[in-house]
């Protein structure tokens, strides 16, 4: 299988208010949630789970077919002009930018396995990269988490607003994400304080914040 493990994500997910990295966002979510659904209905139903459920089966058959008949030119060339009957013009975009789309997502995937305590080497063998891919990412890009409160009383905090960003460490550091972070919660603020927390890695412990901003937007 090619490597596809892309080299420009970054830039991608720097800007959450570019409608872009928020439709990455919600396929990242949609993504989570089927894995979530899927695995609930494996273990609820054992190892003879049905499929027929499985928005991605077609996807999956493309995919199997093409890479066990990669090394077999002519059994490639039947399984390519199958396709080719099968799918239209609008098919064929919805596939390469939902690739596209899939490739962009590649480092929040990896490193959000990463921190579930999966180890580089099975990450690689059930994303189909190299190992030195994955540790790549692991080693190049971080997923920031953040969370907005806006004082209501002295000492008396709540949450307005919450998410996160996968960068390139050398390009973006907390307090970077605690700026960006501050002009989404200032919408929300109506006058009052703020207070920004980021964390590297998922969100845990206010006290274990790697960064936290406080900001007076009283007017």
């Amino acid at each position: 299988m090619a490597d596809h493990t892309p080299d420009r994500l970054g830039a991608t997910r720097t800007s959450s208010a570019a409608p872009s990295a928020r439709l990455m966002l919600q396929v990242i979510d949609a993504f989570d949630q089927y894995a979530r659904e899927r695995r609930a209905a494996t273990v609820g139903a054992g190892d003879g789970a049905d499929d027929g459920d499985d928005p991605l089966r077609h996807v999956r058959w493309i995919a199997d077919n093409y890479e066990s008949r990669c090394g077999d030119p002519e059994h490639l060339q039947a399984h390519l002009e199958q396709l080719a009957n099968e799918l239209g013009l609008h098919d064929v975009w919805a596939l390469r930018v939902a690739g596209e789309a899939v490739v962009a997502a590649t480092p929040v995937v990896i490193l959000r396995a990463a921190q579930r305590g999966m180890r580089a080497p099975a990450i690689a063998e059930a994303i189909g990269l190299a190992p030195a891919r994955v540790y790549d990412v692991l080693s190049r890009y971080v997923r920031y988490t953040w969370r907005v409160d806006v004082q209501d009383a002295p000492d008396q905090w709540w949450p307005i607003d919450e998410g996160e960003q996968v960068a390139e460490r050398r390009f973006v550091t907390e307090s970077d994400v605690a700026h960006r972070a501050t002009r989404i919660g200032a919408a929300k603020a109506d006058g009052r304080s703020l207070r920004v927390l980021v964390w590297q890695g998922p969100q845990s412990d206010d006290a274990d914040a790697s960064y936290t901003h406080t900001v007076n937007t009283t007017r």
